[in-house]
């Protein structure tokens, strides 16, 4: 080591004589020391290098060892040679030097230098966790807990070991899988306080995961008392960090003033971000502030805009709402065919709503044929799930024998709970009845 140092303060005297020529003062050694790069390292000093932390190397210096398994391993001053760079990070390794223990570890795991050997892998990384480093301590536990779904209660409570060695030291990701592992009950006795701690712990070093965790903890009462305010404060600062569950959820905390002060421009704000994202349940919502001028002025066209993107997503009631558009023209030319087409995909999703509306388009043959029992079919389908409008259209055809036998009965019985949902014409027919 003697050699490598004298060259070292070698390098550091010249670099020092050639700085204090620019001081503006003479005499006075410059602050700032300029980088050697290795373009500037000669030939022959990359190759006295070389030699000297090979001499330290044989000699037993476990940081030469490192340093030179560093060299081969990057091809620094030297060729690359993995087989070279393996070698002597194992022997740094095998008197303890935790870098070359993790190197060694990663080497059997994902670096493409050794056949992959998970028992190495773990052998060393064991070694190094031993040493109490904080990142092979959560390696260790991780590769542990990841046993979860074979049920292995031994793995399982190492992993719990190892994750509460590295959140002890600070580790955000340890602290929040020991949250999760004291939450659920893996590894540990199930103790929702403590996963509380400890999720507060990694949310306070700012992880969106622990962040989330805890306003679902507030938000429910699980490990603390319940308190909408704190949750919608966590729920914030994951939903400002872009994450678009988060910023959905602000978005209905401020429609139902749900920990936050009601605030529709607010619930626009945060679901127009989330809908950005692509969230389907944030765009079909968007529309309907848009639709009903909640929050911003109404605008059926944007209605449609969100809806249309939300429906190709998929979502059954932005298809039943943008069927309304297109039955009645909101937003959009009037076309009753359009309006069929995707309240029969939101039907079939089972949406209430759109199995009335198709009832309506097969009564009236507004775009398709006019088809009085199947309109009987989608209505009980509705009426059967508390529809009350569809109900009273059920009553009705059972009243007057339309797609289905007459049946005063039946019809007194839908009327009857259309009427106990305040559906005033179906109150109306009911008096009329039982006069």
């Amino acid at each position: 080591m003697k050699t490598l140092s004298k060259h070292i303060k070698r390098v550091f005297i010249l670099t020092a004589l050639s700085c204090a020529s620019v001081c503006i003062m003479p005499n006075i050694l410059c602050d700032v020391m300029p980088v050697c790069t290795a373009s500037e390292v000669s030939a022959s000093d990359e190759e006295r290098i070389i030699q000297e932390l090979q001499q330290e190397a044989e000699a037993g210096d476990t940081e030469a060892q490192y340093k030179l398994g560093n060299r081969y391993y990057y091809g620094k001053y030297t060729e690359e040679n993995y087989g070279k760079a393996v070698y002597w990070y194992l022997q740094a390794a095998k008197q303890g030097d935790v870098a070359a223990q993790i190197i060694l570890a990663e080497c059997y795991s994902w670096r493409d230098v050794l056949p992959r050997n998970k028992k190495l892998e773990i052998y060393w990384y064991t070694k190094a966790a031993e040493q109490n480093n904080i990142n092979a301590q959560y390696e260790l536990a991780d590769y542990y807990y990841r046993s979860k779904h074979s049920n292995n209660k031994q793995d399982l409570e190492k992993a719990v070991y190892w994750y509460q060695k590295a959140a002890e030291q600070g580790s955000g990701l340890a602290q929040y899988n020991l949250g999760s592992c004291y939450e659920e009950g893996i590894g540990v006795e199930q103790d929702y306080e403590k996963a509380v701690y400890w999720y507060t712990k990694s949310a306070e070093q700012g992880y969106y995961e622990a962040q989330e965790s805890l306003a679902r903890c507030y938000s429910l009462g699980i490990g603390v008392e319940k308190d909408e305010t704190k949750s919608a404060y966590w729920d914030r600062l994951v939903a400002e960090k872009g994450f678009f569950l988060s910023q959905y959820r602000m978005a209905i905390r401020y429609c139902f003033g749900k920990g936050v002060k009601q605030d529709y421009k607010e619930a626009v704000y945060w679901f127009t971000e989330s809908a950005d994202c692509g969230y389907w349940p944030a765009q079909r919502d968007l529309g309907l502030c848009y639709y009903n001028g909640h929050g911003v002025e109404q605008d059926y066209k944007k209605a449609v805009y969100w809806w249309q993107k939300a429906s190709d997503l998929g979502d059954a009631k932005a298809q039943n709402n943008l069927g309304v558009c297109y039955y009645n023209g909101y937003g959009v030319e009037q076309d009753y065919s359009k309006a069929f087409d995707l309240w029969q995909k939101s039907a079939y999703q089972n949406i209430d709503r759109a199995q009335y509306h198709l009832g309506d388009c097969y009564i009236l043959g507004h775009g398709v044929d006019k088809d009085e029992a199947k309109a009987v079919e989608w209505y009980t389908k509705a009426a059967e799930q508390g529809d009350k409008d569809a109900q009273y259209a059920l009553a009705l055809c059972y009243q007057n024998g339309t797609g289905i036998t007459k049946d005063e009965a039946q019809a007194k019985d839908w009327l009857t709970k259309a009427a106990e949902q305040g559906h005033e014409i179906a109150k109306e027919a009911l008096a009329k009845m039982n006069q």
